[in-house]
């Protein structure tokens, strides 16, 4: 029994540790996730949508009744004279308050120009819905650029790092090799040279990495230095569908951007419609409900009440050419929406189109630049076998080491460069979401 329970404490340890490892760091989905709350510009966009909504209620009360009411009090002190034909005239002291109070009531009951108002805010408003989805994806593509980046300059600050290391144990090696008479001067400061040309690449690279955990930060506000290391070794897959005319089909229909821009046609045309309503008439029901007291200096003393309602009709004649030229400048403001919407469907096209060929050589690609390591690494131990045995100089180990650092960076940027591209595929054909960025993390995240 004690056995059991020593046997069972000790998977309990095992499994926290491996909790508490994972609890100590954050993958892509969860830097996302804080992004959504922290990155000023989603905030931003989010108010803005915010605002944009607002257009449909607005737009829908000038179809709705209105009424006001209005009170007054006006104070008059004076004098009256009444004088008739042969009399001399009587002069009378006025001092009194005239207070008047009205009730009013209009209904739109036929009004072209608020029902174009309105139609157009149903479009303003899903514009602003789509525009928050271009903002959503442009949020996941920038965390995802600034995530990579940041794993690139980790993992090349590692390399650099490695790179200073084996050029600064070569150069003493070359230094010794000198003394003992079987080097030459030129081998040490060959050694010398790389390894100080390294030591700024390595500055370099320590400068980048700063830069890069500054990035991430100010998107997501979480500590850039628990960011979990990803497994530089996994197996990327095609792209599905697996044709680029089916990703453009899906693009030209769920792509947030061309949303807006079909909204934006969509506002404008109503804008058209409204600005004609200006040669429509309008039919409002009105009524109203007032009371006064001594209204004027005919009725000091005497309060009156008037009820009214009835139906009101306005027929527009003539406006000064006004209508007609807001008409037209619509007319020109929906030409250029839709020649927009034309430029950005073919910029979504091209944008899928690069992006699918970024993923799909993406693969090629990465299994280009594993087999260039593993050659390069090759090269490099029968470069120092050869060393050993006189055939090969100090400088040749110092430049296969060189090529096997730059085969592994470039490798590591494909990888990334695939990943991302694979995101912005996504995003470009309107189907990115949340899951995507938990597929990567399951992808990539060392177990």
């Amino acid at each position: 029994m004690a056995y059991f329970l020593d046997k069972r404490a000790g998977w309990l340890l095992v499994i926290g540790a491996m909790f508490a490892g994972h609890a100590s760091g954050f993958g892509l989905q969860e830097a996302y996730r804080a992004a959504l709350d922290y990155d000023p510009q989603y905030r931003a966009a989010r108010h803005e949508r915010e605002a944009g909504l607002q257009a449909e209620p607005m737009a829908r009360a000038g179809l709705l009744p209105s009424l006001s009411l209005n009170s007054g009090a006006t104070r008059y002190n004076g004098d009256r004279t009444v004088s008739s034909a042969g009399t001399p005239g009587t002069t009378e002291r006025l001092d009194y308050t005239s207070r008047q109070n009205s009730l009013n009531l209009r209904m739109p009951l036929y009004s072209y120009e608020a029902i174009s108002r309105y139609r157009q805010a149903e479009s303003q408003t899903a514009y602003a819905e789509s525009l928050f989805s271009v903002r959503g994806n442009e949020l996941a593509t920038r965390l995802a650029s600034a995530y990579f980046d940041l794993q690139l300059a980790m993992y090349t600050e590692e390399l650099a790092q490695a790179q200073v290391d084996a050029y600064q144990e070569q150069a003493r090696f070359a230094a010794r090799m000198f003394k003992g008479g079987e080097g030459t001067r030129t081998e040490v400061a060959e050694s010398e040279s790389l390894r100080d040309v390294a030591q700024a690449q390595l500055i370099d690279a320590r400068d980048q990495l700063d830069i890069a955990r500054r990035n991430l930060q100010v998107i997501t506000g979480l500590n850039p230095d628990a960011i979990l290391h990803l497994q530089q070794e996994f197996q990327p897959k095609l792209p599905q569908p697996a044709t680029v005319s089916e990703w453009i089909d899906l693009a030209g229909a769920n792509n947030p951007v061309l949303a807006v821009r079909r909204s934006a046609v969509e506002a404008s045309k109503q804008e058209v419609a409204r600005n004609q309503a200006g040669h429509f008439p309008r039919l409002d029901f009105v009524a109203s409900y007032s009371r006064s007291n001594s209204d004027s200096i005919n009725t000091i003393n005497q309060e009156i009440n008037t009820r009214s309602g009835g139906i009101q009709l306005t027929i527009p004649l003539f406006s000064g050419g006004y209508v007609n030229a807001a008409t037209d400048q619509a007319t020109a403001s929906l030409r250029k929406s839709e020649a927009d919407l034309d430029n950005e469907l073919n910029n979504v096209q091209i944008e899928v189109r690069r992006q699918f060929l970024a993923t799909s050589n993406g693969l090629a690609k990465i299994d280009a630049y594993v087999k260039a390591v593993k050659s390069s690494e090759i090269a490099l131990d029968g470069t120092r076998y050869g060393l050993k045995a006189g055939t090969r100089t100090n400088v040749d180990v110092l430049e296969a080491q060189r090529r096997v650092f730059s085969a592994k960076r470039d490798l590591a940027q494909a990888r990334y460069t695939y990943l991302l591209a694979s995101l912005k595929l996504k995003a470009a054909a309107g189907s990115l979401t949340e899951d995507d960025l938990s597929a990567i993390d399951k992808l990539i995240i060392q177990p």
